[in-house]
This record gives C-alpha cells, sequence and structure tokens, in this order.
C-alpha cells in the first residue's frame, strides 16, 4: 500500500541514486524537501541479494527518517580512522564518493552538546560496516540487519508520547 494523495512526513520512493533518508524532522523542512517530493530512497532495494540486506537498507533509512544518526558519528564512538585509505576506498564505485561526501557520511562527529546519543553501540542498525584497513588500530564492524536493543530504547524513548 502505498500514499497517492493527501499529507505524508515520509514520502518513500524506489527511484534515483542510493539509499538515504531525511533526518527526523528536516522531512519537514519545505524549502528541502516539497511537499511532493520524497524524503526517503531505498533505490537499492529492488536489487539487494538478500533480505539481511533488505531488512538492513529499510531499518537504517528509516532509522533516519525516525531521527537516528550514524553509530559511527556518534560522539561516544571515538573510531581512529585512517582517512586516506577512506577516501580512496569510498571513490571507487558503488559510492564514487568526493572527500567531502566522505566527510559527511563517514567522519562527521555530531557536537555532544546539541545531539541525543547513548554510549557507542557496536550493534546498532545505524553503524556503516568497515574493514580493519580503514582504522588506525585495526579496529572493524560487520553490517548489522537487526536494530539493537540500544536502537529499540532510543526511538521507544524519543517517541514515548507520540
Amino acid at each position: 500500500m502505498h500514499v497517492t494523495s493527501g499529507d505524508a512526513e515520509i514520502r518513500v520512493t524506489f527511484e534515483g541514486v542510493g539509499n538515504w533518508s531525511a533526518l527526523g524532522t528536516d522531512a519537514l523542512l519545505t524549502q528541502v524537501f516539497p511537499p511532493d517530493a520524497p524524503t526517503l530512497c531505498l533505490s537499492e532495494l529492488p536489487s539487494a541479494i538478500s533480505s539481511s540486506r533488505v531488512d538492513r537498507l529499510a531499518r537504517h533509512e528509516f532509522g533516519h527518517a525516525l531521527g537516528l544518526i550514524h553509530e559511527h558519528s556518534s560522539p561516544a564512538a571515538g573510531i581512529r580512522w585512517d582517512r586516506e585509505t577512506v577516501y580512496a576506498a569510498l571513490a571507487q564505485p558503488p559510492n564514487s564518493w568526493t572527500r567531502e561526501q566522505v566527510d559527511h557520511n563517514v567522519f562527521q562527529v555530531y557536537d555532544r552538546t546539541t545531539t541525543n546519543f547513548t554510549e557507542f553501540d557496536p550493534e546498532s542498525v545505524m553503524l556503516y560496516a568497515f574493514p580493519a584497513e580503514w582504522t588506525l588500530d585495526g579496529v572493524t564492524f560487520p553490517e548489522n540487519s537487526t536494530l539493537s536493543q540500544r536502537d529499540e530504547d532510543f526511538v521507544r524513548t524519543n517517541y514515548a508520547d507520540v
């Protein structure tokens, strides 16, 4: 089922480039997301080859729609990136990201005074998977396809009155 008329705060498309979502109430910014435009894109979903990949993509992007940030961008993460290695890897397809896009999507750390966050959660669906060579100390994390207990608790806490 899909919305064909009326208002919707989360508007999903499966067409376009990449997988992305407006972050929380940013979807209400009509100068950024006009009322007839998508606020969430899952373009990889139709071609995803495993159900765990579908689950991960949908849960991750809907997590953003509910206001969850990337776990590796949490002020509590403390990941020691090998920046040049990450830039080189993500400049290649399928990402083909510029340095600015890598800075925003990977290296950006949210300000601890303006962000609601918990202790670092290595099981969060909001954490990017990355290989050990991307960090200076060999730390690596797998791709999580399920919501962690902290993910669930955080959403429950922030939407308790909704």
